[in-house]
């Protein structure tokens, strides 16, 4: 990761890119609905203007730690929004499978779990990404001047 980081630096991006980049893609890679987050970074890469092979590698180094994050993201919603009722345990889809329970309620209840998750996300990820672009852009600096002095050396 830090060879990428340094290549980008080499052809200009600017440590303040970088260090938006990298927040970004951490905050996106962690949208809990699965199978979206490469789109949400292309489009989040395209509005803020950063570059599009740093927030997707972002992304993709995030897939060790997407589910326990997405847990942890459905565990607050059901905290915030009080729907601690509404756990579905492997018990509840082996009953699913086997036709003994409803599939819409199911439906239902993931689709809420899945609703409360993002509204925790939507909660979470601004602050994130401000909390991850102060502590990476001291580091991106620093990143440059090693680059500018070997370059000289």
């Amino acid at each position: 990761m830090q060879k990428t980081l340094l290549r980008l630096l080499r052809i200009g991006t600017s440590p303040e890119s970088l260090a938006l980049g990298i927040a970004l893609g951490v905050a996106c890679g962690l949208f809990p609905v699965f199978g979206t987050t490469t789109v949400l970074c292309a489009i989040v890469g395209a509005m803020f203007r950063v570059n599009p092979l740093l927030i997707q590698t972002v992304n993709y180094a995030l897939y060790l730690i997407y589910f326990p994050a997405l847990a942890l993201l459905v565990v607050a919603g059901q905290w915030l929004f009080g729907d601690e009722h509404d756990v579905i345990t492997m018990v509840h889809l082996a009953a699913v499978l086997q036709g003994t329970a409803g599939w819409w309620r199911t439906l239902g209840q993931l689709g809420r779990l899945l609703g409360h998750a993002v509204l925790v996300w939507l909660l979470l990820a601004p602050p994130m990404v401000l909390l991850l672009r102060r502590l990476l852009l001291p580091w991106m600096r620093r990143m440059l001047r090693y680059r500018r002095g070997a370059v000289r050396a």
